[in-house]
């Protein structure tokens, strides 16, 4: 899942996944990429998602975004999954911050990995 307030960051971290599919993973199918513009609708997405009996593998997620930033995000969709017994999503940052507090604050709060913005 790819969660930002940004609609035209959401599609270039989606056009970044084909160029990088098709030359690494060709079997990989880019259609079923979920979406969230913010961190609360992520948090539902994956209550919902969860509550099917499925999983996400990998969410990017934005870090400063309205109604709930990354952060919490992350905290969330980790303590609900920690609840449910189910197996833990890695969570990669995308942000334009890379002084050491927010790296450090991205890990903190449950993120496996941090990505800067712009991304090459």
């Amino acid at each position: 899942m790819i969660v930002d307030d940004e609609p035209y960051n959401i599609e270039g971290v989606r056009m970044m996944l084909q160029l990088l599919t098709q030359q690494y993973l060709p079997a990989f199918d880019l259609a079923n990429i979920d979406t969230a513009g913010n961190g609360l609708k992520a948090v539902d997405r994956v209550k919902s998602v969860y509550a099917q009996g499925q999983c996400y593998k990998l969410i990017l997620m934005d870090c400063n975004m309205p109604k709930m930033d990354g952060y919490e995000a992350t905290q969330q969709i980790r303590k609900h999954i920690t609840d449910e017994g189910g197996i833990q999503p890695t969570i990669v940052a995308l942000t334009g911050h890379s002084e050491e507090k927010y790296i450090q604050r991205a890990l903190s709060s449950g993120m496996n990995s941090l990505i800067k913005k712009p991304c090459k």
